[in-house]
């Protein structure tokens, strides 16, 4: 039987043209995930979107991995990091 793995980019983009900027259209919406089937997010999100949806998400669902492209959960101490 083949294990079947979903993974979600989850981002909010931005063009700027001249001197406005213009948000792209959401091509789905978080409301709609079905996270039960998940099991790999991406998230490239504004400063602290991403710690709002993790706190959310990770309790009810502890199989699904994050990885953070943003500064939320960035590790400050090098020994820290080669730890892990």
């Amino acid at each position: 039987m083949k294990k079947i793995i979903s993974i979600i980019f989850i981002s909010i983009l931005f063009i700027s043209c001249s001197d406005q900027e213009k948000k792209l259209p959401n091509i789905s919406s978080v409301k709609e995930i079905n996270w039960n089937n998940v099991n790999l997010v991406f998230l490239s999100l504004p400063n602290g979107e991403a710690q709002k949806l993790i706190s959310k998400k990770f309790t009810k669902y502890k199989k699904i991995k994050f990885i953070d492209l943003s500064a939320d959960f960035r590790i400050n101490d090098s020994k820290i990091y080669e730890q892990n």
